[in-house]
């Protein structure tokens, strides 16, 4: 039980930098066809999607917003 809450902080706070990494490379004019973009798309997408259905996009509680939250309480919850 415990390897398996390490694995879930883990994965928690890994997702947590790439969504915040992901965000960072947004600032700047990379192309989207760029593979390193294209990698971080299809790591993270899913995350911010589950939010985009339920919660409309107000002010500053943007879907990637939540989500980075969600895995950084995946990672403080699992220790």
């Amino acid at each position: 039980m415990r390897t398996f809450l390490l694995l879930i902080g883990f994965l928690g706070e890994a997702l947590t930098l790439i969504i915040f990494l992901r965000a960072i490379l947004s600032c700047f004019s990379i192309s989207p066809k760029n593979p390193i973009v294209v990698a971080l798309s299809h790591v993270t997408e899913p995350i911010p999607a589950l939010f985009r259905r339920v919660i409309p996009r107000v002010g500053m509680l943007s879907p990637p917003r939540l989500a980075s939250f969600f895995c950084w309480s995946l990672h403080v919850l699992s220790i």
